[in-house]
């Protein structure tokens, strides 16, 4: 005989029907108490969690971090399945552009015996504690929250420099070429800030994605052990927080997977310019300092005019001679020569200002490069230009007139575009990548500012005067010997120390023929200087010259081409560069 507790347990459940009629009744009466904004006020107010907070409860901090901690992204990689639900929601949730991506996902790879395996990987921002983006940035559009320590980017402040897609070695940040300005991750600010979790968290199927609060001083000392994640850069460079736990962080054996061509990076034809002409520009003055300092300018007129000089006359002033070469009109005689050649060099050094404006995504605000100059190299490159330029013109003013204050000038001059050349050398040292190091990128600067500067004045002086004799040229030729002599061998040390895969890059983008075209203009630009030093005053000092020059130039102009293109950048592993 069944029991009650039977026919309960057999017998259907009847339904309950909300007629239509009260169910509007009810909508209507929670209408006519509170607005959805009075109804979402008291919900805050009361500190109701989101609906959705019972999904990621486990996958977010419960409180804010406390003083000497910070949020971080935790990825389990165990866990991570390649499936790119995070990078969808990041560009969904965050409204990004075609092509525009904050989160990637990698692929590391790792072979014992004839058994193969492979681990995907997904990074952002790691929002490291000593970030590379905010101190290169020379207009101060980075911040890093006291608070949460997210390292957030400023849009409205950013002018389109992409200093820091350099600096970055994790290449996070990425240039919208439409909106002329940099955009990175900033872990979802928002929506931390509402309680909700950031999009790659929430949006993750296997929940490999998380929120933790970290120690920074034990982020520090993952860092000094090399802890982070196999085949990456090196994390003192930074001091990345994102924490790689599993199985696949302990594996020695896994590499990052080249299975994507590695393209040619960005030209940067505006920063070749800015380059090769603020060089060129600051090797002229230099000279130019050289040749009055040393009563070279005299004997150079007195030389080419045929005049012999009368005892005291060449006592470092520009009198006497001056007076008598112009007396016989020579072209562009005494100071006039000197002040065409300063007013080249001005001229050159203006130009090379007005090429950097045409890298930035946002030229207008170009009047904000100097905010960061407490801990921008970049800023502090074009503080020291901007010097130089304006004591150019004022160097030219002063020959112009034959003031005694035109050496102080130029000297003031040379030591600003001395420390604008030390400065480039320092902007690209601090991106860490390959032979963009001081030990490299000084040299090879300081060579092409004396190989330049010294054969160009030479070839102005021969295109201006009657012929270009004595010490004078042999002075400059023997400098732009030296300064060929020491380019060319850097230039051979680079490519007999070139890291596998920059070799293959050569090779396989073609960029082989560059480094043949930079070899030869080297070259030409040596064996040129030596015939100057060499060849009898005579009529074809201005061809030779002529030809030095423009070895020079191609030179000079292939090598920044390589120093862009060829160099193979630091990046998390496994990483498709689009």
């Amino acid at each position: 005989m069944p029991t009650l507790t039977t026919k309960l347990k057999h017998q259907p459940a009847t339904p309950r029907t909300v007629h239509p009629s009260d169910l509007i009744s009810q909508l209507l009466q929670e209408q006519s108490t509170l607005t959805a904004v009075e109804t979402f006020s008291t919900w805050h107010k009361a500190h109701t969690e989101p609906e959705q907070v019972q999904y990621y409860r486990n996958l977010m901090p419960a409180s804010m971090p406390q003083p000497g901690q910070q949020l971080a992204f935790e990825v389990d990689l165990d866990k991570c399945s390649g499936c790119k639900a995070c990078v969808v929601a990041c560009h969904s949730l965050n409204g990004l552009d075609e092509g525009e991506s904050f989160r990637d996902v990698g692929l590391l790879l790792a072979a014992s015996g004839s058994v193969a395996r492979f681990q995907h990987v997904t990074t952002a921002c790691h929002h490291c504690v000593d970030p590379g983006c905010l101190n290169a940035c020379p207009v101060n559009a980075y911040e890093k929250d006291p608070v949460t320590g997210i390292v957030r980017h400023l849009d409205d402040q950013c002018f389109g420099c992409q200093y820091c897609t350099l600096a970055c070695p994790y290449e996070v940040p990425k240039y919208h070429a439409e909106k002329g300005i940099v955009r990175k991750c900033d872990m979802c600010t928002q929506r931390l800030s509402a309680g909700e979790a950031p999009a790659c968290v929430q949006a993750c199927p296997h929940q490999a994605i998380m929120i933790r609060t970290i120690d920074i001083a034990t982020a520090r000392a993952d860092a000094n052990t090399g802890t982070f994640l196999p085949d990456s850069p090196d994390p003192n460079l930074t001091i990345p927080t994102t924490r790689y736990v599993g199985k696949a962080t302990t594996s020695s054996t896994l590499r990052a997977g080249k299975y994507a061509a590695q393209p040619l990076e960005h030209a940067h034809v505006p920063l070749i310019l800015l380059l090769v002409l603020s060089q060129l520009a600051v090797g002229i003055v230099i000279m130019v300092l050289a040749l009055n300092s040393f009563s070279r300018w005299d004997e150079f007129v007195v030389e080419a005019a045929g005049i012999s000089p009368e005892p005291g006359e060449m006592q470092g002033t520009l009198a006497s001679p001056t007076a008598k070469v112009s007396a016989i009109g020579l072209p562009f005689a005494g100071h006039t020569l000197r002040d065409a050649i300063l007013g080249l060099a001005a001229v050159i050094a203006a130009s090379s200002a007005i090429s950097s404006t045409l890298h930035l995504g946002r030229p207008q605000f170009a009047y904000r490069a100097i905010l960061g100059i407490r801990h921008s190299w970049l800023s502090r490159e074009i503080a020291a230009f901007g010097l130089f330029i304006a004591l150019c013109f004022l160097s030219a003013s002063l020959s112009w007139s034959d003031s005694a204050w035109l050496n102080l000038s130029l000297s003031l001059a040379a030591i600003a575009g001395l420390a604008g050349v030390m400065a480039s050398a320092m902007i690209y040292h601090v991106t860490h990548r390959p032979f963009w190091n001081v030990a490299r990128s000084a040299p090879a600067f300081l060579s092409a500012v004396s190989g330049m500067g010294s054969v160009v004045v030479l070839w102005t002086l021969s295109f201006n005067a009657i012929d270009t004799g004595g010490e004078t040229r042999r002075f400059l030729a023997c400098t732009a010997v030296v300064s060929a002599a020491i380019k060319l061998w850097l230039l051979l040390t680079r490519l007999r120390q070139n890291t596998p895969a920059e070799t293959s890059k050569l090779l396989r983008t073609r960029l082989m023929s560059e480094v043949q075209q930079q070899t030869a203009g080297n070259i030409v630009f040596m064996v040129m200087c030596t015939m100057l030093c060499l060849w009898p005053v005579g009529t074809h000092v201005t061809l030779i010259a002529t030809l030095a020059v423009w070895g020079a130039l191609a030179a000079e102009f292939t090598e920044r081409y390589l120093f862009f293109r060829a160099v193979v950048p630091l990046r998390m592993p496994g990483v498709m560069k689009s």
